[in-house]
């Protein structure tokens, strides 16, 4: 049995030490002795070492260390930051140089790639799509539907519409490619590609009872009527040489009328316009250069020979008697070939409201236009057996198009293919 030392209970004597403070006894007690226990080991010390590639945590625990790693989580690398007309909001974009709003939303474009985008169609080939787009937007409107995005069911009742008002096929496929068109350049997938379209356009032209081209030529017999005309129904000199030059630079060019005027009285397009310095007067040929055409939209170009026939309808003297008027007239600097006496710009129109006008009382009177012309001259090549290869090459046709434009017209001397 352990003996207990219990604590003083009064102060110590003046003089003596103070009694030690309580704890085991140093004196050995009888029997044997028990150890006493190993002190706690201290706790362990952590030891973080953080690399480029992973993160070392090292528990240290007496003289013995455990590393335990870990593997930082990589963040991916970003691309570089490139603005793109499908990730560029316009908030984002509104201080960024050289973007405009694209007119779907809030998604822009660059400039440039607007320009491109717009460039995949001609001008005239937009104007006809935009005009076929607004009589689906009527249509649309009328029946309280969305003409854009339209569903296929839309469009294939659109198409049914116009069989009732009894439309060309030739027609409804141009309404058709401007809706199409119009889906394309917004993003949006075309319905016009869905089968219940196809098949209705399919079923169309089936149905659809196929319409004669009632255009007449402009023969060599009319030529003269018109020239014989333009003396008599009361305009100026200036005006009769303008006319007739251009009636005979369509007929002997087999020329379209686009490629020869301008698109409105008081603006034109140097591309698409026939200017000035186009036509070159060689002696006895009077040579033009289209830039481009129908047929040839990365503008290329090619040359058309006009050759003098020496005859009462000859385009060389019909030309040299327009610039001889209009050499004082034609504004300064670069213009148009075929200008009026007051400076206005020649327009398809106003070459229409002139041949109506020449060619009243004739029995053809509305069923010649301004196309007549290209249509005459492929009508007199093959009445004096000139090849089909050389027809289709003088009217630049890239397909065997050109033999609609020939009509079943009795044998041509072959001095009135000459100009007689």
């Amino acid at each position: 049995m352990e003996r207990q030392v219990l604590p003083p209970t009064s102060d110590p004597a003046p003089g003596l030490p103070a009694p030690p403070p309580p704890g085991p006894s140093t004196t050995s007690p009888p029997g044997p002795s028990v150890p006493p226990p190993p002190p706690p080991p201290p706790p362990p010390q952590l030891q973080i070492q953080i690399g480029d590639d992973l993160g070392r945590i090292v528990h240290q625990s007496g003289n013995h260390a455990v590393e335990v790693t870990r593997k930082r989580k990589r963040e991916p690398k970003r691309a570089p930051q490139i603005p793109n007309a499908r990730t560029i909001s316009a908030g984002a974009t509104g201080s960024v140089p050289g973007y405009l709003p694209a007119a779907t939303g809030n998604v822009r474009r660059t400039v440039n790639l607007d320009r491109l985008l717009s460039a995949h169609v001609s001008e005239s080939t937009r104007k006809t799509y935009d005009a076929a787009f607004n009589q689906f937007a009527a249509f649309c409107n009328r029946r309280s539907v969305n003409c854009l995005p339209a569903i296929p069911d839309t469009v294939a009742e659109y198409v049914a519409h116009l069989f009732t008002i009894k439309k060309s096929f030739r027609t409804v496929t141009v309404y058709l490619a401007g809706i199409h068109n119009r889906h394309r350049e917004a993003d949006v997938k075309p319905p016009t590609d869905h089968d219940l379209v196809v098949r209705a356009l399919q079923g169309y032209r089936r149905l659809a009872a196929p319409r004669p081209d009632t255009r007449q030529p402009v023969t060599l017999q009319i030529l003269r009527r018109l020239k014989h005309n333009l003396r008599r129904i009361g305009i100026s000199p200036f005006e009769q040489s303008l006319l007739w030059a251009v009636f005979t630079v369509l007929y002997f060019g087999f020329l379209r009328i686009g490629e020869v005027t301008s698109p409105r009285e008081n603006r034109y397009d140097p591309q698409h316009t026939l200017m000035r310095e186009d036509l070159t007067d060689c002696g006895n040929q009077v040579v033009v250069r289209l830039k481009i055409t129908k047929t040839d939209q990365t503008g290329q170009g090619c040359t058309v020979a006009l050759a003098a026939t020496g005859r009462s309808v000859c385009p060389v003297q019909a030309y040299r008697k327009y610039l001889a008027h209009a050499q004082f007239m034609l504004p300064a600097g670069r213009s148009p070939l075929f200008v009026h006496q007051d400076g206005r710009f020649l327009t398809r129109r106003s070459v229409e409201a002139s041949l109506h006008r020449l060619l009243e009382g004739h029995p053809d009177q509305h069923r010649i236009n301004t196309h007549s012309f290209r249509i005459g001259a492929a009508t007199t090549a093959a009445s004096n057996n000139v090849p089909d290869r050389l027809i289709q090459r003088a009217g630049r046709w890239k397909s065997s198009c050109y033999a609609r434009y020939i009509r079943n017209e009795g044998p041509v001397a072959v001095n009135h293919y000459h100009g007689g």
